[in-house]
């Protein structure tokens, strides 16, 4: 029974693949490739925002993938054209992305991780300065809130053994860090007495 499940498993797959191949061996012309990407694009930004570095590498990929017959850099020129259509109708938008992933990240990681993320994603510069400003003012408040979360039991116990104390002060600033707070705000935090 179960070598049967597994044949009819590997059938629906290989179908399954056989399809792909046949839809995107159908992909023959600028015109139906770049129909394909721009339901694609819609497809992806139904899921989640994207920058336009993010999707235009997704797209990239995905042509890489599965239309190597085709010169790259017609796909290229075609991903473009597809990137310019969907900030015309800001369907994507770095300004909008930078404040989502800012909002949605910043309870977890510090400026530093933030700002690393948001560069690594294809923001300009420009856009990250005037995003991150108001998450600049409230870093202290995020790493406590992330460190009393974490570590408020394992430092009230171990204040009291000074050799375990260093080593989980150390496992503490090595956690926050990875994290992407400052060394300075980390300081401030594990030195804070008050929690409440």
């Amino acid at each position: 029974m179960e070598k049967n499940n597994k044949k009819t498993t590997l059938s629906k797959n290989t179908n399954k693949l056989n399809r792909i191949k046949n839809f995107y061996q159908k992909l023959d012309s600028v015109e139906k490739i770049e129909s394909y990407f721009w339901q694609k694009s819609l497809r992806l930004l139904q899921k989640k925002e994207y920058s336009k570095q993010e999707l235009s590498q997704k797209l990239l990929q995905t042509a890489t993938r599965n239309l190597p017959n085709f010169d790259s850099i017609e796909i290229q020129k075609i991903v473009e054209v597809i990137i310019k259509k969907l900030q015309n109708y800001n369907y994507i938008n770095d300004e909008r992305f930078a404040k989502i992933n800012l909002q949605t990240k910043s309870y977890k990681y510090g400026n530093q991780r933030l700002i690393f993320d948001l560069q690594q994603k294809g923001i300009s510069q420009e856009i990250i300065n005037q995003n991150i400003e108001e998450f600049k003012e409230n870093e202290f408040q995020r790493c406590l809130n992330l460190y009393i979360k974490k570590f408020k039991k394992t430092a009230e116990v171990n204040a009291e053994n000074p050799e375990k104390y260093n080593k989980e002060k150390a496992k503490q600033i090595r956690f926050l860090a990875s994290r992407g707070f400052s060394l300075n705000t980390i300081y401030k935090v594990i030195d804070y007495k008050n929690y409440e």
